[in-house]
C-alpha cells in the first residue's frame, strides 16, 4: 500500500499518525520515520473536479495559443503605429524644408527692396492698393 515512508500511492502526503495505522502490513513505526520538511518550489497539484492531466494540457494549449494570438495583434499594431508616425515624420520634415525655402526666398526679396531703397512693409501696403483699384 505504501510507495515511501510518508507517502501513500496518490502522492499526497500521509502523516505520521495515519502511516502508522497502514503500517501494520510492513511493520513500519513512526519513529523510524524522519521528520519531512515542507520544502519551496511548485507545489503538488491537486486535481479539483476530476480534472484530469490531458484536460489541464489542452487549456494550457488554448491559453497558449490565445496569447500568441493576442501577442501578434499587438505586434501588428505597433507595426501600423510606426508606419503612420513614420509618415507624419516626412510630412512634417517636408513642412519643415519649405518653411525653411519660404523664408529663405522673403529674406532674399527683403534684400532686393532694401537695395532699391524701398522698405519691406511700405512696398506690402503700396501693392495692396493697387489691387483695391
Amino acid at each position: 500500500m505504501l510507495h515511501q515512508a510518508g507517502k501513500h500511492l496518490s502522492g499526497n502526503f500521509v502523516g505520521r499518525r495515519q502511516l502508522s495505522m497502514a503500517s501494520d502490513e510492513q511493520a513500519v513505526t513512526a519513529e523510524h520515520l524522519p521528520v519531512q520538511k515542507r520544502k519551496g518550489g511548485r507545489k503538488p497539484v491537486v486535481f479539483m473536479n476530476n480534472v484530469s492531466i490531458e484536460e489541464r494540457k489542452q487549456r494550457n494549449r488554448e491559453a497558449q495559443a490565445t496569447f500568441r494570438e493576442h501577442r501578434m495583434k499587438y505586434i501588428t499594431q505597433l507595426e501600423n503605429d510606426i508606419k503612420r508616425k513614420d509618415q507624419k515624420l516626412s510630412e512634417l520634415q517636408k513642412a519643415v524644408e519649405d518653411s525653411l525655402m519660404l523664408k529663405y526666398k522673403y529674406s532674399l526679396l527683403e534684400r532686393i527692396l532694401l537695395e532699391k531703397g524701398k522698405s519691406p512693409s511700405q512696398s506690402i501696403l503700396h501693392q495692396g492698393c493697387r489691387h483695391r483699384r
